[in-house]
């Protein structure tokens, strides 16, 4: 069973590759709005795999390995780290996000994009 904070980090993956920015932003911490729009949010998403794949992100592949709630990094507020993977027809690529408890609600505080 997954928790809040995994799906957290799922939901924004999938709205990526549904190309609902919006929404996608919408995850956001209220600190992160600012920095990722929901055009650079776009930008950030094919720029993981434009120059080297063709098309559009179809998936989100989540292996539940790819979360921790623990590691050395963790700030007050995190909950969870976690890594989900997005693949289109040639190529899978993924972002790692940290979730953080803001209110109550689990939201997404940081993203790195791409494989590690």
């Amino acid at each position: 069973m997954r928790t809040t904070h995994v799906e957290t980090a799922v939901a924004f993956a999938r709205a990526l590759v549904a190309g609902d920015f919006s929404r996608a932003h919408a995850l956001l911490t209220p600190e992160l709005p600012p920095q990722l729009s929901p055009a650079l949010l776009r930008a950030e998403l094919y720029g993981m795999f434009t120059g080297y794949a063709d098309g559009d992100p179809t998936e989100v592949l989540f292996d539940e390995g790819g979360a921790m709630t623990e590691w050395p990094a963790k700030e007050a507020g995190d909950i969870a780290w976690a890594f989900v993977s997005i693949a289109g027809e040639n190529f899978v690529e993924g972002v790692a996000d940290i979730v953080a408890d803001v209110d109550g609600a689990s939201l997404i505080r940081n993203v790195e994009w791409g494989r590690p």
